[in-house]
């Protein structure tokens, strides 16, 4: 029997919990995109995009692609691509994405599980992008959950790479405290002139929070810098670097192949 959190009281097989889980990320879909305007969330833009600005990619792949916001940061830094592909496992996400790029050529928005090998040959891409969703792969493969849920979906990630490849992705820190997140949003929330983020700020905050509470539980998988570099090089990543973002609440990740 696999069990997905620390205290192994939810099976692997316990259906209730994937319903409710489901459930949660396609609710909370619906109102990402009310993160996006964030302050710490616009700097984590900024960052990631000083990273993959300094090389030009031709082959990408966005790995849980949300609305697509982080295809459109590709795209603004790499002005020469030959393919973007977002892959997203929820209903919510690849509708908002795909409505959102329809008209852009050379993007594709796909259904995919992070959670399960992905269909596209060994050393298909030149950059990978991962923003804030390897560390909420429960299980892989439907054999390993915690931590090596967390190396198994990297090595995917590293098998999808070509040689000298970049990977590019975000992680809440070990002791993740979204309410700093939201504190350093203040003005984004209390501007009489956005009034809509007044409402939804707080049910954002919710959703964060309950993502925090899962990490704690060992549910989604938050660990140390050193462990996650260490992961990392154990797989075979090159010049990896590690450094604070999104108001001092994820890691921020670079690797090569």
């Amino acid at each position: 029997m696999l069990y997905v959190d620390n205290k192994k009281l939810i099976s692997s097989d316990n259906h209730k919990f994937w319903e409710s889980e489901a459930k949660f990320w396609n609710n909370y879909g619906k109102i990402y995109r009310y993160l996006e305007v964030s302050t710490p969330y616009k700097k984590m833009l900024k960052e990631i995009s000083s990273i993959i600005s300094i090389k030009n990619y031709k082959y990408w792949l966005d790995a849980g692609c949300g609305p697509g916001t982080m295809i459109d940061v590709i795209m603004q830094n790499q002005k020469s691509f030959e393919k973007i592909i977002g892959v997203d496992f929820d209903g919510v996400m690849i509708d908002q994405a795909t409505k959102r790029l329809i008209n852009v050529p050379n993007v594709d928005i796909k259904a995919g599980d992070l959670s399960k090998k992905l269909s596209f040959s060994d050393k298909t891409f030149d950059a990978i992008m991962a923003n804030l969703v390897l560390s909420y792969v429960i299980i892989f493969d439907n054999k390993y959950t915690g931590s090596e849920a967390l190396r198994k979906t990297l090595e995917d990630m590293y098998r999808l790479l070509k040689n000298d490849g970049l990977l590019v992705w975000t992680t809440p820190t070990e002791n993740v405290n979204f309410n700093k997140v939201f504190l350093a949003s203040w003005r984004q929330v209390f501007n009489p002139f956005t009034p809509q983020y007044i409402y939804y700020g707080p049910r954002i905050l919710s959703y964060a929070l309950k993502i925090q509470s899962k990490g704690k539980l060992g549910i989604y998988h938050f660990l140390p810098k050193n462990d996650l570099k260490q992961i990392m090089q154990d797989i075979g990543f090159k010049d990896v670097s590690i450094t604070k973002t999104f108001a001092k609440q994820a890691y921020l990740i670079k690797g090569t192949k």
